[in-house]
């Protein structure tokens, strides 16, 4: 019975696949790596990941020196530095809740149907969808089947496969073109977000609290670039809170 999922997230694209496997044992990442991906979509030129043992141990070390492959790491406690895989994992959980309760026990059998919507979907970030990034053409969906709207090959179906592949090699780049500049602009819109100075708060200062908690009240650890303690304008006693600025 699958407990786990392997994610791979390919950070160009944004294109995403999702491995179900019964544990985390780094035999078992090492096997999913080269028999799911590599063989799939090709060896990468880095493999970056958190810095579980499954990952940093002797087995991926080896791994990654047979296929001549860079590997990198995140630094401790800092789940940001490899933010996308970690964004998309919240987006997987946000897609599992959308199944019905009778269907939420087979989400391994129904995971390649969301991984499929995820991929086919235009990305915020670069306006194009993961599955064009990665294969170079638009996706033809099942609903594009239902509604006829199925793509018709124009022109001569005996063209050379060296001009089909010149075609395409420049549509590729066109797009790739758009893509990274559009991954450029959300980059510095972090970066000024990220480095913006927080505001200075002197003691006495009254301030406005947005309670994020309220309904589920679960305590749960917060890791922010400020703490403050502040007290309430109404007869409550003073607490303090991680406050985001």
């Amino acid at each position: 019975w699958e407990e786990n999922v392997l994610v791979i997230t390919d950070v160009f694209s944004k294109f995403t696949q999702a491995y179900p496997v019964s544990d985390q044992k780094a035999s078992t990442v090492a096997r999913v790596l080269t028999e799911k991906w590599f063989y799939v979509y090709g060896v990468p030129q880095r493999i970056h990941s958190d810095q579980g043992r499954n990952f940093e141990g002797e087995l991926l070390r080896r791994l990654c020196e047979l296929y001549g492959i860079e590997k990198s790491r995140t630094t401790p406690y800092h789940p940001e530095g490899n933010g996308q895989c970690e964004r998309f994992n919240r987006t997987l959980h946000d897609l599992l809740r959308t199944l019905p309760p009778e269907k939420k026990r087979k989400w391994p059998q129904l995971l390649p149907q969301l991984l499929f919507a995820y991929n086919t979907t235009v990305h915020q970030t670069t306006q194009y969808s993961p599955y064009e990034l990665m294969f170079g053409q638009k996706p033809q969906l099942p609903v594009d089947r239902l509604l006829g709207n199925t793509r018709e090959e124009k022109g001569d179906v005996s063209v050379e496969p060296s001009d089909w592949v010149a075609q395409h090699r420049e549509y590729l780049a066109r797009v790739y073109v758009k893509a990274r500049g559009h991954l450029e602009e959300a980059a510095a819109y972090r970066r000024r977000n990220h480095n913006k100075p927080s505001p200075l708060l002197p003691v006495g200062t009254q301030v406005r609290c947005r309670n994020h908690f309220q309904g589920r009240h679960k305590v749960q650890d917060l890791w922010s670039s400020s703490v403050f303690e502040h007290r309430l304008s109404i007869v409550q006693p003073s607490f303090s809170t991680c406050v985001g600025v």
